[in-house]
């Protein structure tokens, strides 16, 4: 894989958010990839938990990650103390059936009908905004 560098507005949001709470990644693409990607964008070591299919798993919208693997390992967290940035209807609809707030990254992937109309809690339109939801 070519390397293709880091956005540096993404790299210094995650620099600011990182040190202020814990992040993790949720994917349905399959781990070995979602592991490779973020080194390759030389932002994997601002993650505490990284989530990619291993071929089990229950994939999102389900919440059954949120729930058995999730919760388990921060028990202390209310659900009202985390929060799913995502990009995608799949992402909303995740946060929504785990019951925890969602923030839309319109700028993203995402069919923006599809997702305004999920009713995300949060809608941001760069990576910079997330900081002022969150710290």
């Amino acid at each position: 894989m070519k390397d293709i560098g880091e956005p540096a507005p993404t790299k210094s949001a995650l620099i600011a958010l990182a040190v202020a709470i814990t992040l993790g990644v949720v994917s349905n693409k399959h781990v070995n990839f979602v592991n490779l990607f973020l080194e390759k964008l030389n932002i994997h070591t601002f993650f505490d938990l990284i989530i990619g299919d291993d071929g089990q798993m229950v994939q999102k919208p389900a919440p059954t990650l949120f729930y058995s693997v999730i919760k388990p390992l921060f028990p202390e967290l209310n659900n009202s103390e985390v929060l799913m940035v995502g990009d995608t209807a799949v992402d909303l609809l995740f946060a929504k059936n785990a019951q925890i707030d969602a923030c839309w990254a319109a700028y993203g992937y995402g069919d923006r009908h599809e997702c305004v109309s999920l009713e995300p809690t949060f809608v941001i339109n760069n990576i910079e905004e997330l900081s002022s939801i969150i710290i």
